[in-house]
């Protein structure tokens, strides 16, 4: 399905969809932590419990996540930003998504994998990382009906004014169409047609890609130079470095985050709140940082990590005092 400007708004839908096929019991998510803020949102507006799991290097635990889903039948789905997540950079590896299509199994028939693949084509180097298809995995396990996947133009063509689209299998996309029918005669089709003579194909969206690329490569260099010089060595917070995406995560030292976006407010660098990359705004650790770095100019984003390396600094020195 290719929908209007938000992927957001899809997933949203979706949910809203799947509640009364959830049969108005309580319903609970799985939710990798750090994760996207938004997807939290969702939840939290639907009162839906989140239950976190830890996200490593080529995604989620999921030993963890085949225990939690095999012993609780209320929990009936998970997030996954599965290529360049939100807001580690990781891509999850191949033996992880075969996972995921097996899941379902263990879940049962109503649990949805959210796969929410927003980076799809924003790599920050020329030979990007390769995303496994859960969709093939998925057709081999027999598990299509469990599987969501979602993108979007966001960051690709016009803010506020891009395309979404989200594919399932063929019966649950009619039923979710079904559902969609009632609230809306279709979709903004101009600008779809503006996007299709615009991007033309894969081979076009490749090559503007590469111009964001030139854009905001030098952005992430910079960040990364700026917390090398000023951090590595010093134990006082550790960082990807990530090959595609939109943000860096950047850890301190536990129970520093909150006084470090503070002190960074009142030196004028407005950072994303602490807590945001987990459910309901709480880091357990009050350590995780999401940096964002592609709006400013290179000028005023070197004087904003300059700022920011110096509240870690400063906010690890004096914990060290205290």
């Amino acid at each position: 399905m290719v929908g209007g400007n938000s992927s957001l708004n899809l997933m949203y839908q979706y949910v809203e969809h799947m509640m009364a096929h959830w049969g108005g019991e309580p319903v609970k998510f799985l939710c990798p932590v750090p994760g996207y803020d938004r997807h939290f949102t969702i939840c939290e507006h639907f009162d839906i419990e989140m239950i976190t799991v830890p996200l490593n290097d080529d995604g989620p635990d999921m030993q963890q996540v085949k225990e939690l889903v095999s012993k609780d039948a209320a929990i009936k789905g998970i997030w996954c930003v599965p290529k360049y997540s939100n807001p580690t950079g990781n891509t999850y590896s191949k033996e992880v998504v075969e996972q995921f299509a097996e899941i379902p199994k263990v879940a049962g028939d109503n649990f949805r994998v959210f796969w929410d693949n927003a980076y799809a084509v924003h790599d920050l180097v020329e030979q990007g990382d390769e995303l496994p298809s859960l969709m093939t995995a998925a057709e081999k396990a027999g598990t299509t009906d469990n599987i969501v996947m979602l993108g979007s133009t966001s960051k690709v063509t016009f803010a506020g004014a891009g395309i979404s689209f989200l594919a399932t299998s063929t019966s649950q996309l009619a039923a979710f169409e079904k559902f969609l029918s009632d609230q809306m005669i279709g979709f903004d089709k101009v600008n779809q047609l503006r996007h299709v003579r615009f991007l033309k194909d894969i081979d076009g969206i490749k090559a503007h890609m590469a111009k964001h690329r030139d854009i905001i490569k030098p952005k992430f260099d910079l960040v990364l130079k700026k917390l090398e010089e000023h951090l590595a060595g010093k134990n006082m917070a550790s960082w990807n470095s990530p090959r595609g995406g939109y943000f860096i995560s950047l850890d301190t030292r536990p129970g520093l985050a909150t006084t470090i976006i503070s002190m960074a407010a009142d030196a004028g660098v407005k950072l994303t709140p602490a807590g945001a990359t987990f459910p309901y705004g709480k880091d357990p650790e009050n350590t995780n940082i999401r940096l964002a770095p592609t709006f400013p100019g290179l000028a005023e984003l070197e004087s904003a990590m300059d700022v920011f390396v110096t509240c870690v600094e400063l906010a690890s020195l004096n914990a060290e005092l205290d």
